[in-house]
């Protein structure tokens, strides 16, 4: 609702003019690309396999 609001705002800003909002908002866009290409999984890399069982970890089943 907000970023609605702003973009309204903007466009009202600029004079109705598409082309220099659409600049603008190239600006957050490559900003959430960056912060999610930054983002690792930290479960890859460690050792390769997984960390604890799933059987062993649950009080009902018997060791494997």
């Amino acid at each position: 609702m907000i970023g609605l609001l702003v973009g309204l705002a903007l466009y009202e800003a600029l004079g109705h003019r598409l082309r220099p909002l659409f600049w603008i908002t190239v600006i957050p866009a490559v900003a959430s690309a960056a912060l999610v290409a930054a983002v690792r999984d930290p479960r890859t890399g460690v050792s390769g396999g997984p960390t604890r069982s799933p059987r062993r970890s649950h009080p009902e089943f018997p060791p494997a």
